[in-house]
């Protein structure tokens, strides 16, 4: 049997493989209309796959000599070739930190993985850029980082910028599936100064994670202080934020809304953003299983409340909530069946998510086919499938 499942495996990935490779090759010849989506597949599959990393290493090295740096293939690109310290990414760096831009803050945050001697030269160029925003990311990515850099940098930042800098730089730095995250005391002052600028919620609490990264507890004494003023929906937010910025700590008995969990993710408000309630659901509060239910109320038609049903199933012993996420699966909705079958391993149904899976492998949607792929190789584990970063890499296209 476990041969089998090995061989099945391979079979599956041999054939995602194969698929994404093609799609880099023929984006490369033609820009597609759609590239954001099929770049986050290739995001999460380059993790696990040495050929994804070969194409998109040849494919970086193209659109280095094009200057194609606003491309989500080329961000998707050089992030998942750090991530994997592959170590003939940093001569390509080099390339592009020479432009004005620096090859954009993907480049800045991908050269912040190494340390060589020829980027450190380079970034200390982009440290005197008169794009603050550049210059503040610069200054982030090198070995010694300077504080009065920083500052300097942080306080010429328009908001525009600031925005820039919290969803493509720290979001994936304070939000990713690494909790060990650290950065120097230097950048601690910078950080509260973009702190107290800031008057988006979730925003906020990407600077309070990397102030707090940077050994700083002056974020978690303002947000439980913040917590006690103001309506009760402020008092409600700024008590989740204060809990979010210390894990161990017990949730606040509070019932979080809509609009209180959309003010705290680092996405516009607008959006409306579910990613702070599966924060809370992972841990299994009881405050959020309400919200949950009524997100994963059938029939779904959105990811969030795919997620819902999924967390119910696993964290709430709520299983026939996976009534809507097995009728996703049946009528072949291929925008939400890979996430589906994804949810369906994540609350514990791993025969029927492996024999779901298996039908994703010659799918169109490239988003569907990786989601099947994570089905596929995975062991039971406590780890979900559908973590933060692969939701939004997968289900929204983002390449950070």
């Amino acid at each position: 049997m476990l041969g089998w499942r090995v061989m099945k495996r391979a079979a599956y990935w041999s054939r995602l493989d194969e698929r994404l490779v093609e799609w880099v090759a023929k984006a490369l010849k033609r820009k597609p209309s759609t590239e954001a989506r099929p770049a986050g597949a290739l995001r999460v599959a380059a993790a696990h796959s040495p050929r994804v990393r070969r194409s998109l290493l040849e494919a970086t090295d193209v659109l280095v000599s094009r200057r194609s740096f606003g491309r989500p293939l080329y961000r998707a690109a050089v992030r998942a070739l750090a991530d994997a310290n592959e170590r003939r990414l940093p001569h390509l760096l080099v390339t592009a930190l020479a432009g004005d831009d620096a090859g954009g803050l993907a480049t800045l945050a991908a050269a912040a993985r190494f340390r060589t001697a020829k980027l450190d030269r380079a970034l200390a160029r982009q440290v005197a850029s008169p794009h603050p925003q550049i210059a503040f990311a610069a200054a982030l990515a090198r070995p010694k980082r300077d504080a009065r850099h920083l500052m300097a940098a942080a306080a010429r930042l328009r908001e525009s910028a600031r925005i820039d800098l919290c969803t493509q730089l720290l979001v994936p730095l304070t939000m990713g599936d690494d909790e060990t995250l650290q950065l120097p005391a230097a950048a601690a002052p910078a950080m509260s100064a973009l702190r107290d600028s800031e008057r988006h919620l979730g925003r906020w609490l990407v600077f309070a994670h990397a102030g707090m990264a940077c050994g700083d507890t002056t974020p978690l004494h303002e947000a439980t202080r913040r917590a006690t003023r103001g309506s009760v929906s402020t008092k409600t937010a700024w008590s989740l934020l204060a809990w979010a910025l210390a894990p161990g700590r017990d949730v606040p008995e509070v019932r979080p809304t809509v609009d209180v969990v959309a003010r705290l993710s680092d996405r516009p408000t607008s959006e409306r953003d579910m990613s702070f309630l599966f924060r809370m659901a992972s841990v299994g509060a009881t405050q959020a299983r309400a919200l949950l239910e009524s997100l994963s109320k059938p029939p779904l038609r959105a990811g969030a409340g795919v997620r819902a049903a999924s967390a119910l199933a696993h964290r709430y012993d709520r299983a026939h909530a996976l009534s809507g996420v097995r009728a996703l699966v049946h009528a072949k909705r291929r925008d939400l069946e890979g996430l589906a079958v994804a949810a369906l391993w994540d609350a514990g149904e791993h025969a029927e998510a492996r024999q779901r899976a298996a039908g994703l492998c010659d799918v169109r949607n490239l988003s569907a086919m990786v989601w099947g792929g994570l089905v596929v190789r995975s062991e039971r584990s406590l780890r979900p499938i559908i973590s933060e970063t692969a939701f939004r890499r997968l289900h929204h296209g983002c390449v950070r």
